[in-house]
Formats: C-alpha cells, sequence, structure tokens
C-alpha cells in the first residue's frame, strides 16, 4: 500500500487493476504492460485509515473506479539500438 505524502501518514491507498494485469507486481506488472502496449485500464482506488503508522485494513475511508492510460513500454535496449541506428 501507498501512503499519502500530503497527509503525513494519515491515509494510505491501493490501487487495483483489473485485467491481464490484476495481482500482478514490479516485474511482473511490468513485463506485461510491456506485452500489452498502450492500453487504457480500469482500476479501483481504495483509501484507509492509518493505526498505529499502518494501513488499517478494516478502516476504509474512500473507494473510486478510476480509468488509467498506460502509454506503451520499451526496454532500455531497444532505445539504445534506436539510437545507434540513428546515428
Amino acid at each position: 500500500l501507498g501512503e499519502n505524502v500530503k497527509t503525513k501518514g494519515q491515509y494510505f491507498y491501493q490501487v487495483a487493476l483489473d485485467g491481464n494485469v490484476a495481482g500482478k507486481e514490479k516485474q511482473a506488472l511490468i513485463d506485461q504492460f510491456r506485452a500489452n502496449g498502450t492500453q487504457t485500464y480500469s482500476a479501483t482506488v481504495n483509501v484507509y485509515g492509518n493505526k498505529d503508522g499502518k494501513p488499517d485494513l478494516t478502516n476504509l475511508v474512500a473507494t473510486k473506479k478510476v480509468t488509467i492510460n498506460i502509454n506503451g513500454l520499451i526496454s532500455k535496449e531497444t532505445v539504445q539500438k534506436a539510437v545507434a541506428d540513428n546515428v
């Protein structure tokens, strides 16, 4: 869960993406974004209260469905090759 910096830890947020990226994290999520290219995703943002400096998952403050557009991701090697080929 992420911490809202503006409220100095009073709230924590969680973003849950739908589709074939649902439940993926870290490198697996990045790899799936790369494979998908530019795409629009639906997501649910949950905001939780704070308890002892940690998210209190029993205190759901707000929830909202959002649409997120992710532009296609390319690897560092692809960029380096494109630069080298155009020089």
